[in-house]
């Protein structure tokens, strides 16, 4: 199995997201989960065609696609990818911080009900995604 982490860079700083991506390596790590993780994956100065293309040859590799949501604001990187992978008949799994749950209601409808998961803080996520994947 093989996982695309779809995430928010856009208005979060590089000391929280790298935290937050690592977080998510160590558990995929610890479960021996193939993953991919655009910002520890590649090199972070492409231009966006160049983002997105690699995006899209990462997703058709990958067999989940698991969408993290923890900041107030719509991805529309985010979109794009959870677009790419929708289209591509991949399984969308979406991680949503409780906080912002009612700022997301239009991306619910990419994925089944049972695949979006609420959390309240990372100790809370990692026991969530341990149970999911």
């Amino acid at each position: 199995m093989k996982i695309f982490l779809s995430y928010q860079q856009t208005w979060i700083d590089e000391e929280t997201l790298l935290k937050d991506l690592n977080f998510f390596r160590g558990v995929f790590i610890e479960k021996n989960i193939e993953n991919y993780i655009y910002f520890l994956d590649e090199e972070n100065n492409n231009d966006s065609s160049t983002v997105c293309r690699k995006a899209k040859e990462e997703i058709e590799k990958c067999d989940i696609v698991l969408a993290y949501i923890n900041h107030p604001k719509r991805s529309e990187g985010m979109l794009l990818e959870l677009g790419i992978a929708y289209e591509l008949w991949k399984e969308i799994k979406i991680l949503v911080n409780t906080k912002f749950k009612d700022n997301y209601l239009l991306i619910y409808w990419l994925t089944k009900s049972k695949n979006i998961v609420f959390f309240e803080s990372l100790i809370d996520l990692e026991k969530k995604i341990k149970s999911l994947v």
